[in-house]
């Protein structure tokens, strides 16, 4: 994949201050061709089926290696975004929407600076008909106690109308969904979109911001997007000093993301229950 050619046609705009961007020219239209056709040669994602709630997703997804365009991506955004994020328990209105957590866990105290983005994978989603994403907040991940992700990186890879639906819309913090009001249909909930409209547009914000996915017009009209999500490290000077019970809370805790990726629920649980009761602060 190309690695400079839309380096020089990149646009950043603000969406919420210091905390989204709308990113035209992210990707140039061969890389998001070639993108998309790893997703269908290499995984298969047009013979998927959905699953789980379809009231919450509609979508199906592939999870690709694609180092070379993981590092053009890295080199495109790394001067844009936030440089330095410096956490304490007085400061976290400089950062709203930096974590779906009301307040600051001790553990991410610090000083933050970018890194990379997630190893070198790439998620692909394909939506067709009335494909959605429900409101939520996306989930940081953590490599080790020094570091994890902050940013969300999605990216659109097809040109598709405006008005075909599939925005990424932001929305009120405050937002209850259930049952009927799964996928959002008033604008009243809406903050901001960005439209789906352009191969290689992409939007970047950090993961606590309420969004979604606007439910697709037709048919007609499919939707291709990636995700990648940019990490940050921790200066480890700047880190809290937690106690024993804390350190092993911490590693129990990465155990039961463990045995829930792996399907192993029951384990899981019993893992949770247990790093909340060594430290009830993780408990959010």
């Amino acid at each position: 994949m190309s690695s400079s050619q839309s380096e020089s046609k990149q646009t950043w705009r603000e969406i919420f201050p210091g905390t989204a961007w709308c990113v035209e020219g992210l990707l140039d239209e061969e890389e998001c061709a070639q993108l998309k056709d790893m997703a269908v040669r290499q995984d298969g994602i047009l013979e998927k089926t959905m699953q789980g709630d379809t009231r919450h997703r509609q979508r199906v997804t592939s999870r690709l290696d694609a180092p070379e365009l993981s590092q053009a991506i890295w080199q495109r955004i790394q001067d844009n975004i936030p440089q330095e994020i410096v956490l304490t328990d007085t400061n976290f209105e400089q950062f709203k929407g930096l974590l779906a957590s009301p307040d600051i866990p001790e553990d991410y105290y610090g000083t933050w600076k970018p890194s990379g983005l997630t190893s070198n994978r790439v998620n692909v989603a394909y939506c067709s008909g009335k494909g959605h994403l429900a409101a939520h907040r996306d989930a940081d991940h953590v490599w080790n106690e020094h570091e994890r992700s902050f940013l969300t990186i999605n990216g659109y890879l097809t040109n598709r109308p405006v008005g075909s639906g599939g925005a990424t819309r932001f929305l009120v913090d405050d937002i209850r969904v259930e049952g009927s009001d799964i996928p959002i249909n008033e604008e009243k909930h809406v903050l901001a979109r960005v439209e789906s409209d352009k191969a290689g547009k992409a939007v970047v914000f950090f993961h606590g911001l309420m969004h979604d996915g606007e439910p697709l017009a037709s048919d007609d009209e499919p939707k291709w997007i990636y995700r990648a999500l940019v990490y940050y490290r921790r200066d480890p000077e700047t880190a809290p000093k937690l106690s024993q019970e804390a350190q092993e809370a911490r590693k129990v805790l990465k155990e039961a993301v463990a045995a829930e990726e792996a399907g192993q629920i029951g384990l899981a649980i019993q893992l949770y229950k247990k790093a909340y009761r060594l430290d009830p602060s993780l408990d959010r």
